[in-house]
């Protein structure tokens, strides 16, 4: 008898026998072996003093999987006595190796050594090309990674084991199998190249901006200028944080505070136009109205000749009209304070303030 009919009457006997399991196990068992589970992920290991992974053995080789010597670690190997074409066969429910790059195990040739074996993937039950291994060692184990890839199951949706048979057509001295393994596909490489001389898009300038504050009493000095203006500041925010939802502007106090700021909305004016920067303003919405709102945006904004109405706020405060306002900005400090000198700045052309914020961020 041939050794090609030799081989394939053990092939077909070993499907026999996979038949004979698939027909004696419970619907639930046949189910999850037939059906393809996901992608498995991460290190998985197949046999370590035993098979765990949802991994079985289906060999038809004489094997023993608790055999105590020699053993690669722990306390166990598999031992492995072939005939012609006879081999170790682990099984498990097809799944996806899109997650994983190589099958890895310890090989002994025990006393004799000199096995000559091979490697193959399965894909839905269908062995693949084998992959010959070299001479098994005497008395000691070698390390042998095999990729997916060249078992020809890599990325595959239904690998379902592997074979490590008998490659000669002949009996075999025994040889012994541990630590076996899939290993992790390392994650891709991506390659990033940026041409800095390439102008993709221009930063917007408001990204480089402060947030200034009331109670800084250095804001409006010269050093303070001259340092926004080195650092090519942008934009400037006021009155604050958390600050802004308790500050009246037109007074310069606060919930808390009835007491000046160090630096007010007139001090704040003038940095910006120092500095040459755009002024966002954040408007009292926790203690304030929009009456008090619309009084400052017509403070820095409006003409004083207008005579838009603001009205009464629900408190009853009557605040005029945004050319009020506009007049007191364009208008000289008095020569006895009344209370709102801080807002006569001899500004009469509008500020054009477009950046406004209803409440603290």
């Amino acid at each position: 008898m041939s050794a090609r009919r030799v081989r394939t009457m053990v092939v077909i006997r070993a499907v026999l026998g996979i038949l004979m399991v698939l027909l004696v196990a419970s619907p639930g068992t046949e189910a999850a072996s037939m059906a393809a589970s996901g992608a498995v992920a991460g290190n998985q290991e197949i046999y370590g003093d035993a098979l765990v992974n949802g991994w079985q053995s289906y060999g038809w080789a004489t094997l023993n999987y608790n055999n105590a010597r020699p053993a690669h670690s722990g306390n166990r190997s598999i031992s492995v006595r072939a005939t012609a074409w006879q081999a170790l066969f682990l099984h498990h429910a097809a799944f996806s190796t899109s997650l994983t790059s190589d099958l890895s195990f310890w090989i002994n040739g025990g006393a004799a050594g000199g096995q000559q074996v091979q490697v193959l993937g399965l894909w839905a039950s269908k062995a693949l090309q084998p992959i010959r291994l070299a001479p098994l060692p005497a008395n000691s184990w070698r390390h042998v990674t095999i990729s997916l890839a060249s078992l020809g199951v890599a990325d595959n949706p239904r690998f379902d084991g592997f074979w490590i048979e008998d490659a000669t057509g002949k009996t075999q001295p025994m040889f012994y199998v541990d630590d076996i393994s899939l290993t992790e596909a390392p994650p891709a490489t991506a390659r990033v190249t940026v041409d800095a001389g390439q102008r993709v898009r221009a930063v917007d300038p408001k990204l480089f901006g402060i947030n200034t504050a009331v109670w800084s009493e250095h804001l409006n000095t010269p050093d303070s200028v001259a340092m926004l203006r080195q650092m090519g500041n942008q934009i400037l925010r006021f009155p604050g944080g958390t600050l802004s939802d308790t500050y009246h502007w037109s007074t310069d106090t606060s919930i808390g505070n009835k007491q000046r700021w160090a630096a007010d909305i007139s001090a704040f004016a003038s940095v910006v136009e120092q500095t040459r920067s755009s002024a966002m303003v954040t408007v009292n919405y926790g203690s304030g109205s929009a009456q008090e709102a619309a009084a400052l945006v017509a403070w820095a904004n409006a003409a004083p000749t207008s005579t838009v109405p603001i009205g009464l706020d629900a408190g009853g405060k009557n605040w005029r009209t945004a050319g009020y306002w506009a007049s007191l900005r364009a208008a000289a400090p008095l020569p006895k304070n009344d209370g709102v000198n801080f807002l006569r700045v001899r500004h009469p052309a509008s500020y054009h303030w477009q950046y406004w914020e209803i409440g603290n961020e």
